[in-house]
């Protein structure tokens, strides 16, 4: 069995034998550091603000959202948010909560969202 070993270690090159070790130091840093919280969890107010900031409650059947902060090539700068097919999206707490999140950290959210999320972004459209 030793032999096997150092058969192994021999064929691998000193800078695979490196990358590898460099890849343990990071699994080992991942596995000590803290847990990922969602944003709202973190820093509560900020988000509480920022909620007001990219959400308009325009009527009681839907709501906007604020796709740019300036009007920009005939886009307006808050669009309905609507069901596919068009009807307009109910607002309800955890949707306000998810939407304020994506949009304030994008890869923390794709982390940290709960599965069953409306605006929870599909594997394709992350980067990892």
């Amino acid at each position: 069995m030793d032999d096997l070993n150092e058969q192994a270690e021999r064929a691998l090159s000193d800078q695979e034998i490196a990358q590898l070790a460099a890849q343990g130091e990071y699994l080992e840093r991942l596995k000590s550091s803290p847990p990922l919280v969602r944003l709202s969890e973190e820093f509560p107010e900020e988000v509480a603000f920022f909620q007001r900031a990219i959400i308009w409650p325009s009527n009681k059947e839907g709501f906007y959202t604020r796709a740019a902060y300036h009007a920009t090539d005939g886009r307006r700068p808050w669009q309905p948010f609507k069901k596919f097919g068009g009807e307009w999206q109910h607002l309800y707490k955890s949707l306000v909560l998810d939407l304020a999140e994506k949009h304030l950290d994008f890869d923390r959210f794709c982390r940290t969202c709960p599965a069953k999320s409306q605006v929870r972004p599909r594997d394709q459209e992350t980067a990892f």
